[in-house]
């Protein structure tokens, strides 16, 4: 890899989302096994394609300490990581709930409007 051109760390993230570090190629000691925050199992790579998860960017003009959050999709294959994967989960079952609570009779028998 030329470093004169920009380029992405590689990130690691716990399967809930919660990112352990942006900087997990060029500072491996940053990384953990395990999440400090909730205990689940981390990653640095999709599990598709095998594809670096986009960490911290090394340009010309980048500054600051990179991403305070992980990518949602994996910038190769465009699979959903782990913690987006939950997150649609979590949505889609709330709507099917929310749903079915407007088809439920109330107390006059009749179903709610749509």
């Amino acid at each position: 890899m030329n470093r004169d051109e920009p380029w992405y760390d590689m990130a690691q993230v716990c399967l809930n989302g919660h990112l352990i570090t942006a900087l997990a190629q060029t500072n491996p000691r940053l990384r953990k096994k395990i999440c400090p925050v909730c205990g689940e199992p981390t990653l640095t790579e999709c599990f598709i394609c095998s594809a670096p998860i986009r960490g911290h960017y090394h340009g010309w003009q980048a500054a600051g300490l990179g991403p305070t959050q992980p990518p949602a999709y994996c910038h190769e294959c465009g699979t959903p990581y782990p913690w987006t994967q939950r997150t649609i989960k979590t949505a889609q079952e709330r709507i099917k709930i929310h749903k079915t609570r407007r088809l439920v009779p109330r107390e006059t028998g009749k179903p709610s409007a749509l």
